[in-house]
């Protein structure tokens, strides 16, 4: 254990990345199943299908507010499901921070106190990463993207994933001392 050092515990604005709409999209995809399935639920699969341009925005409004409507909601929901899932919530972040051995300055070394602490800036974070995420995969759609607005957010949230890996192995390259730190 090291006294005196000083570190910081980020957090991304985009805290559950694109997890929530893939979640969204596949429950959408599986009513969309349901809907050709059986024809009393096509109605319901119709709601969930985005409008793909602007002209189709346009031409029905309506759609496109219903669609954003349950859209919206189901990913900041997604969102709050996943951080709890994947070990990203508040208590697992603070036995994490316990595990290392490090501490926020002016509160006890309590697991339940750092959980209390982390709780005011994650979920927070978390809700709103689910909506962001939402409104740029939804706005792609609008606008009839090349592909989809949750494709492109995955191509760039992949790209964005391999240009730290690769900034982090060039520093462990450069400065040997730094990969005891990053655990290698």
């Amino acid at each position: 254990r090291v006294g005196g050092i000083r570190g910081r515990y980020p957090i991304n604005l985009l805290y559950t990345n694109v997890i929530p709409v893939i979640l969204v999209m596949a429950v959408f995809a599986n009513l969309r199943l349901l809907g050709t399935l059986f024809p009393s639920l096509s109605g319901l699969a119709d709601i969930v299908v985005p409008p793909t341009s602007p002209q189709q925005v346009a031409s029905a409004p309506l759609n496109a507010l219903l669609y954003l409507a349950i859209f919206v909601p189901l990913c900041v929901a997604f969102s709050w499901v996943w951080i709890y899932l994947a070990g990203m919530g508040p208590r697992d972040v603070a036995e994490q921070l316990q595990d290392a051995e490090m501490f926020i300055p002016g509160f006890r070394r309590d697991v339940r106190t750092m959980e209390e602490y982390l709780s005011r800036y994650l979920i927070g974070v978390s809700l709103l990463s689910g909506l962001i995420v939402a409104l740029l995969s939804a706005f792609g759609d609008f606008m009839g993207s090349l592909g989809s607005g949750t494709g492109i957010l995955l191509a760039v949230g992949i790209a964005q994933q391999m240009y730290q890996e690769v900034s982090r192995q060039r520093v462990a390259e450069m400065f040997p001392a730094v990969r005891k730190l990053l655990g290698e």
